[in-house]
């Protein structure tokens, strides 16, 4: 039987794939944050490095942020328990605030301390989790992974998946015949 000795935590691990470079992060109680990374709304999970990050903290990214916020506080204040009512009452008043304020500022010429509470702003509203899909290199088709490319080829070629695995299944003894053959260096069987 195995003891743990020390202390146990709440913790836990977190572990990001940047679905276009296949660059990996993990660690415990890690954001995409901390991983450099965002995912799309679309679901993709990508590196900093293949998203333009000034058209992400736009304003206009900001203000869309903010109204879905309103219309979700909005909609479970009508259907939360009466206990909750007053949080997502609250939130949805602090949001239109902010989004009231958003929409008068000029982001070109902003004081100083407008420009914290912008920084502050953007911090608060969770862009990593959930950029537009214009932004994302996967659902602009700038970059194709490796699952859309054999879904359109097994389409366009109206095969099934399982059928194309039993024959590889039938056609190879193992991994690396099969591999020899994806690079050219052996004849498929008859």
């Amino acid at each position: 039987m195995k003891k743990r000795l020390g202390f146990v935590s709440n913790s836990s691990s977190s572990s990001f794939i940047c679905e276009i470079c296949g660059h990996d992060e993990s660690g415990w109680d890690m954001t995409l944050e901390d991983a450099k990374m965002y995912e799309c709304k679309g679901g993709h999970t990508i590196c900093e490095d293949h998203v333009e990050e000034g058209d992400v903290y736009s304003k206009e990214s900001i203000i869309k942020i903010l109204k879905a916020n309103i219309s979700y506080c909005k909609k479970r204040t009508s259907t939360c328990e009466t206990r909750d009512k007053d949080y997502y009452v609250n939130n949805e008043k602090d949001a239109q605030k902010e989004l009231d304020k958003v929409l008068t500022l000029d982001l070109k010429d902003l004081n100083h301390e407008d420009e914290l509470w912008y920084d502050e702003l953007i911090e608060n509203c969770d862009i990593r989790s959930s950029i537009p899909k214009k932004f994302c290199p996967i659902c602009k088709l700038e970059f194709i992974t490796k699952e859309d490319l054999l879904s359109y080829h097994l389409q366009k070629h109206n095969e099934k998946l399982l059928d194309v695995e039993n024959e590889i299944k039938n056609k190879f003894y193992d991994l690396d015949e099969l591999q020899r053959y994806l690079k050219g260096d052996v004849n498929e069987k008859a």
